[in-house]
């Protein structure tokens, strides 16, 4: 009798693989109904070993009928065969297999539930799977039972879905639901289920904003509940469904969060679009010097108004004195407004750039070549030899001198800014000449051209080696013109 069913359980495998009918498409010959009773044997035999039963039980999800109903009914309570057991009575074609499964739903006790028991979770499954409309009213009252584990509620979510839809896979509003259900639980493996259902729905099509918005809904009811480290991954997780609707409960976590919370709150909010019920740039902000940077280039996103006045407003009080913040948050201020390129607070930044401290003098000159204007461009350039004259001699504080002028470069009309330089060329000593007509070489463009090409007929020879070099360097081949006329002049 094993070898047989061994071989009957060979040709289900196959089946199932290659995509052929079983049973319900089978003719019902007397072998089949003979194979069925010797089947039906095993599983009623005291004798029969686990493998002989579970291998039966494998050969009756292909061939069973209704008469295989009631030894495979035995076995559901089985820690062994249950799965064996059940999988072949949701896949017998007959109604007697459906009331079985609803029989034996019916019969869990509230033990077996409160202990999450596999068997009564797999009748949920088999239920869905069949998707036996008598047992709607079990499964969702096991859906909405608060006292329930969530694990058995997600179960039975998904069960309710199958009952009253038309797909296999859950609908998108399904697995918002699901989130739902799983955000109640204070278990660790619930909260990342959750998170990981709520990123498919966020990379899901528009057509599956309802299962978002009921995903990011109860993501955000349950914000105020979570410890600060699931706080930070559920913010995450509504930057990405992107439901401005969840606002104020980000909001609420401004007034009471940690400090990296904060931050990422902040974010979630710029994300979001903005903040609904504050509308200028709140204290607090700068009280958090950690992560002022964070939290104020995540303010500039919002692209506010009010914000770039308060932040102008609070730069210069730093400038002149009359408030002192720490450096970090300072630096941040500083940063939005090189962010938000604020032309007005460029002569603040230049002032800031004199500071003691290092760090934000050199984050304030940079900041400012994001924000010059061509008719601050003169101070700008002073600005970096003073900063040079006042700085420790590194690496680091030529590269911010750099960076400065460079910024500046880019930020202005290409012509505007060679005259501008084209100016401080005239008045400066040989040595400031030279740096100028690197940056003109950085500029590029035939005026930036034109001031290097005279810089070379000076006379004055540390000018006319950098101007070579830098017309030997020159990206276009213009320079090779003036080159030559040089050369035969």
């Amino acid at each position: 009798m094993l070898d047989l069913i061994m071989r009957h359980a060979f040709l289900l495998t196959m089946a199932v693989v290659l995509g052929l009918p079983t049973c319900g498409a089978s003719e019902d010959t007397a072998d089949l109904r003979s194979e069925r009773e010797s089947l039906a044997g095993v599983l009623q035999s005291a004798d029969s070993s686990l493998r002989e039963r579970s291998l039966a039980c494998e050969r009756l999800a292909v061939i069973g009928d209704a008469e295989s109903v009631g030894p495979l009914v035995r076995w559901l309570d089985d820690p062994k065969l249950s799965t064996y057991a059940r999988t072949a009575l949701e896949r017998i074609p007959d109604e007697a297999a459906e009331r079985a499964l609803v029989n034996a739903l019916s019969r869990v006790t509230r033990d077996a539930w409160d202990n999450a028991d596999p068997a009564a979770i797999g009748l949920l499954h088999s239920i869905g799977q069949r998707r036996i409309a008598s047992a709607r009213g079990l499964v969702l009252d096991i859906s909405r039972d608060d006292a329930m584990p969530t694990s058995v509620r997600s179960v039975a979510s998904r069960a309710l879905g199958r009952i009253d839809g038309s797909s296999d896979d859950p609908s998108e509003s399904d697995r918002g639901a699901q989130v739902a259900v799983l955000m109640r639980s204070d278990s660790p493996t619930d909260f990342r289920s959750a998170m990981t259902l709520a990123n498919r729905l966020a990379k899901a099509t528009d057509s599956s904003r309802e299962g978002a918005s009921i995903a990011a809904s109860a993501i955000a009811g349950q914000l105020a509940k979570l410890p600060p480290e699931r706080q930070s991954i559920a913010l995450i997780a509504l930057s990405n469904l992107n439901d401005p609707s969840v606002l104020p409960e980000v909001e609420k976590l401004l007034l009471v969060a940690s400090d990296q919370v904060f931050a990422r709150a902040v974010d979630t909010i710029a994300s979001l679009g903005g903040l609904t019920k504050v509308d200028s740039l709140p204290e607090y902000v700068t009280e958090r010097p950690e992560v002022a940077t964070d939290v104020m280039a995540s303010l500039a996103r919002l692209e506010k108004p009010d914000f770039d006045r308060d932040v102008i407003a609070k730069l210069r009080s730093v400038a002149e004195g009359d408030v002192s913040l720490p450096t970090a948050a300072t630096i941040g201020l500083v940063e939005y407004a090189a962010s938000r390129r604020l032309d007005e607070s460029t002569s603040l930044l230049l002032t800031l750039s004199q500071s003691p401290d290092a760090a934000l003098a050199s984050t304030a000159l940079r900041a400012a070549g994001s924000t010059v204007t061509v008719a601050q461009f003169s101070d700008l350039i002073a600005a970096t030899e003073e900063f040079r004259q006042r700085s420790p001699d590194s690496d680091g504080k030529e590269q911010t001198i750099r960076e400065a002028l460079q910024f500046a470069c880019v930020r202005l009309p290409r012509d505007q800014a060679a005259d501008a330089i084209g100016v401080v060329m005239e008045r400066e000593d040989s040595s400031r000449r030279s740096e100028m007509m690197e940056l003109l070489a950085f500029l590029g463009g035939p005026r930036a051209l034109s001031l290097v090409s005279s810089a070379a007929r000076s006379g004055d020879d540390l000018s006319v080696d950098t101007a070579t070099r830098v017309l030997g360097e020159w990206l276009s081949i213009d320079a090779a013109d003036e080159l030559q006329k040089l050369a035969t002049e």
